[in-house]
């Protein structure tokens, strides 16, 4: 399809701003290798300079928050069905320091506390599902965030949110 393209490697590509861009491409992958199981959203961490103006403000909304929304809504009917018959994950990665922003960074995007706050709904309108928010410190090198990232997301941890600044591991205790 035009908006659904398939790269080298099986890498997809689309117009995640695109609410039915992105629902093409789910229902692409979907037709080349089946039900989704696993939503996880790293756009968040890309490179970004903070948004300047009201422009920019909506760019930065569009990628890391509607985006995620048109995922999730997206891919809602496979993921909850997954998570019925034994495992389903969204995941959000933000970049507030490791600590969900409690102390503040002028190096932390701010759309990053919205991205958490919209995986906490998600985990109330999708209880089969495992949703995460994995919150690390983008100072950290490549290397170092990439085995975070796959030992959090990997491990049998059911916790909402977790923190991994330094070489510490914290979660939320309401």
């Amino acid at each position: 399809s035009p908006d659904a393209s398939l790269h080298a490697n099986g890498v997809w590509s689309a117009d995640l701003t695109s609410a039915e861009a992105v629902a093409e491409l789910v229902a692409t992958v979907q037709q080349e290798y089946g039900p989704i199981g696993a939503v996880i959203h790293l756009l968040p961490l890309r490179m970004q300079a903070a948004p300047s103006n009201l422009a920019d403000w909506h760019n930065a909304l569009s990628l890391d928050i509607k985006c995620l929304y048109a995922l999730a809504r997206a891919t809602e009917g496979n993921l909850k069905q997954t998570g019925r018959n034994g495992g389903a994950l969204l995941a959000a990665i933000t970049a507030r320091g490791g600590e969900f922003g409690l102390r503040p960074s002028e190096t932390a995007p701010l759309t990053h506390h919205a991205i958490a706050d919209f995986v906490k709904t998600v985990a109330f309108e999708f209880p089969e599902v495992l949703c995460r928010i994995v919150d690390l410190d983008a100072s950290d090198p490549v290397p170092i965030l990439l085995q975070k990232l796959i030992d959090e997301l990997c491990s049998s941890a059911t916790d909402l949110q977790v923190g991994l600044p330094g070489d510490h591991r914290l979660t939320v205790v309401p």
